[in-house]
């Protein structure tokens, strides 16, 4: 059983330990394997708005290049800069619009339709800011929403070296539609966000757009968040990209449910195996004693058997050498038993033969032993016993005897030889003839007696 349970704990500790090791290496890979995906993801994001700013900033250096070789033409009417501008517009995919400012802070869209202004931005950071930097710089303002087409767009504004026909500024208009639409395709999960920020931190345009959002400043490193940010190359400018890890890790965790159930439900199958084995092994015990039991008890008595009985004899003959204690041995005869089964049957004699095994055993002490030897021939050992004490025992079965009556209501008698193992070298063979020879001398003496050898 030992054996079993060991084994069963050891099966138990093993399911547990590769559940759990899987769940933690699982852990580390997932969350490995998903910040990998982020990075490589705000690093793609970069490169792609790299590009079209980039392509952005050599369409203003060209346009303006172009109105310093044509410093008669009026860049906001001139069919040259229009055609020119327009195929900027193109090559850029109608992501970025060009548009200019001038000194005075007035709005011209390419091509103009007047002289007069579409709207007035002298308030807006990205004209204000160019009045303090110096000609060739580009300054990436807060997103605004656009006073003429009602949309949100980031607008990017360079200062020109020398204006042209009032117009000192040119600059472009990177719609957040547009963006939106693209890094909507690109959001890993339902809690991501990806943003354009400048480098101090302004939120120029999200992904889920939220326009409360827009101009507050990023936060960059939020709690439980997988978080990646790729500086976006020779501009002001990166690409920041959160999840939330407890979405990243979603999968992982229905798996790991999924390991702890199995490891579970493999735990109730071995208990329960277990339990089973081990129920079925006690039954076994069980049997076994049961059998062994039956192997050493009289069918009809339900007392010891002789070769029962004198196992135990030999056991008690050895602890009394050790200890050097005395024992009685008694041998009982029931008188005369062969007539009783010869006028009253073989049944009336097993009756009498059981209720006297019941009688004996009652007028016995709890720690003596005693047996069937023989057809009518009963034995007993009374450990720890003298002389007096084992003929009062002996009596005491001899006057039990008489209680019990055969159907002619005579009553039952018992002859008992006597004999008491001393300390010494006497065998079991030898106190049991000794106490064989009181028995006859018993009989001879007129039976219903006890003899003390």
């Amino acid at each position: 059983m030992r054996i079993l349970l060991g084994l069963c704990a050891a099966i138990l500790l093993y399911v547990w330990y590769t559940a759990i090791s899987l769940i933690v290496s699982d852990y580390s890979l997932v969350y490995g394997r998903e910040t990998d995906n982020i990075e490589r993801l705000s690093q793609s994001l970069a490169a792609n708005t790299e590009n079209v700013l980039g392509s952005m900033k050599l369409a203003i250096y060209y346009l303006e290049a172009w109105i310093l070789d044509h410093p008669d033409a009026d860049p906001r009417f001139d069919p040259r800069f229009v055609k020119l501008t327009n195929l900027y517009r193109a090559e850029m995919r109608n992501m970025v619009d060009i548009r200019m400012v001038s000194e005075s802070g007035g709005l011209f869209y390419i091509p103009s339709k007047s002289a007069t202004p579409s709207a007035d931005v002298s308030d807006r950071e990205y004209y204000r800011a160019q009045l303090s930097l110096p000609p060739g710089n580009f300054h990436f303002a807060k997103s605004v929403l656009s006073r003429v087409t009602g949309k949100w767009g980031i607008p990017i504004s360079y200062r020109m070296a020398v204006p042209s026909h009032g117009i000192f500024i040119l600059f472009a208009a990177v719609e957040l539609d547009v963006l939106a639409e693209r890094f909507a395709q690109a959001l890993p999960g339902t809690t991501a966000t990806i943003m354009i920020v400048r480098n101090d931190g302004t939120i120029l345009d999200l992904s889920p757009f939220d326009d409360s959002r827009l101009g507050g400043i990023a936060e960059k490193n939020p709690k439980n968040a997988i978080v990646s940010e790729t500086a976006i190359v020779d501009l002001p400018l990166s690409v920041l990209v959160t999840i939330s890890a407890d979405e990243i890790m979603a999968l992982w965790r229905r798996n790991s449910a999924l390991r702890l159930l199995m490891a579970l439900v493999v735990t109730v199958v071995i208990l329960c195996l277990t339990w089973f084995v081990s129920s079925q092994w006690r039954r076994i015990g069980e049997y076994q004693s049961h059998v062994e039991k039956l192997a050493g008890t009289d069918f009809l008595t339900s007392l010891n058997n002789r070769q029962e009985f004198f196992g135990r004899l030999d056991e008690e003959l050895t602890r009394s050498k050790r200890y050097g204690k005395t024992f009685g041995f008694l041998i009982v005869d029931l008188d005369k038993f062969k007539s009783i089964n010869d006028r009253f049957g073989h049944p009336e004699g097993d009756r009498i033969l059981s209720e006297f095994a019941a009688t004996f055993k009652a007028a016995l002490r709890v720690s003596d032993t005693c047996a069937r030897i023989g057809g009518e021939e009963f034995a007993a050992f009374l450990p720890e016993t003298e002389r007096d004490g084992a003929k009062l025992i002996a009596e005491r079965v001899r006057a039990a005897a008489r209680d019990i009556h055969t159907p002619d209501n005579a009553c039952l008698t018992v002859s008992v030889g006597v004999a008491v193992w001393l300390p010494g070298e006497e065998t079991a063979d030898l106190l049991y003839s000794r106490a064989d020879r009181a028995l006859y001398q018993a009989k001879e003496s007129g039976r219903d007696r006890v003899i003390l050898d």
